[in-house]
């Protein structure tokens, strides 16, 4: 660079090709006082460059020459990391960095995303920031609990109150984990909840867990048939997932049904077996198979035919 503005006073370099810079004089005066090779040779490589373009690339080079052997010298440790950090966010970035490695070398050294950990360990070790800044508990993620087969395990949950023609104002909501199966039954509260389930279980027999928000009924009546139990706190619905997502795309569903036949919403009842029997025969994309196909092992059959697409079926001859 002082190279370049000592030359500037006395030498013409407008419009310098790349033949030119083949000459040892022209290519000397240009770039001899540079410290690297780098930047010499990325010098040559433009086929026309100017005094001004001279000045402005052997800056941008320099400047990231010198921050990547800044770089990759420096070893930052626990009782010098907030030193080298504010060194190092003390000289901001050029406009434009050239392309290559330097330039790459330059933003992992300034760009803040690429060095969280050391900014991590300078507030670690504020004592300013650990006095006045909250910190909330963070629960460790707990073990994702996956059933194996099929009624192995179930959730449930209620949804209401609705507005409805009858008394019943709920909706007692389960799915079996394994398949994604869903059952519906319309409830006038929790307390009936029990009736449901023998229904249920006379069916399909008795699952090995079932998980609830705590219904004290319920788990009494699980504990003496010998069914485990599992819940999660009122008012968490990421604890309970899938059943949450059933009562989100059911309802979706039963609203749709209601309105392709102008129905008014009080009348969902009427609805929730065809909204259930859709949500049976969607194909899930994961296994190419449905939730009935999953748990009763054939494919849902309808007044409109099979659940699955023709080019899904196995050529069997009926």
């Amino acid at each position: 660079m002082q190279k370049l503005r000592i030359l500037s006073k006395d030498c013409n370099f407008k419009a310098v090709t790349a033949e030119q810079h083949r000459e040892e004089a022209i290519r000397d005066s240009f770039i001899n006082g540079l410290v690297s090779n780098s930047i010499r040779k990325r010098l040559l490589e433009k086929a026309v460059l100017s005094l001004k373009d001279a000045f402005k690339e052997a800056g941008l080079q320099e400047h990231a020459y010198q921050h990547s052997l800044q770089y990759e010298s420096s070893q930052l440790e626990t009782n010098c990391a907030a030193t080298t950090l504010t060194n190092s966010l003390a000289t901001p970035l050029p406009n434009s960095l050239p392309s290559g490695r330097y330039s790459t070398i330059a933003l992992r050294a300034k760009n803040l995303p690429l060095s969280c950990d050391d900014v991590r360990t300078v507030i670690e070790q504020c004592q300013t920031c650990a006095e006045l800044k909250s910190r909330f508990f963070r629960q460790p993620n707990g073990e994702l609990i996956k059933a194996t087969q099929p009624f192995e395990r179930v959730s449930m949950d209620f949804k209401g109150p609705l507005t409805s023609v009858s008394r019943k104002r709920y909706l007692l909501t389960i799915i079996d984990e394994f398949s994604r199966f869903p059952f519906a039954f319309p409830d006038m509260s929790s307390s009936t909840v029990v009736k449901c389930l023998n229904e249920l279980f006379a069916v399909f027999g008795f699952p090995a867990y079932v998980h609830n928000d705590r219904v004290t009924e319920v788990q009494h009546f699980l504990h003496e048939r010998g069914i485990g139990t599992s819940s999660t706190t009122p008012y968490s619905p990421r604890g309970n997932g899938q059943i949450e997502r059933l009562n989100r795309t059911l309802w979706k569903a039963i609203t749709l049904a209601l309105h392709s036949k102008e129905l008014y919403i009080a009348e969902w009842e009427l609805v929730l077996n065809d909204a259930l029997q859709s949500i049976r025969s969607l194909l899930c994309t994961s296994n190419n198979r449905t939730p009935h196909e999953r748990l009763l092992g054939f494919n849902q059959r309808s007044g409109s035919g099979t659940s699955l697409p023709t080019w899904l079926k196995k050529n069997v001859i009926v």
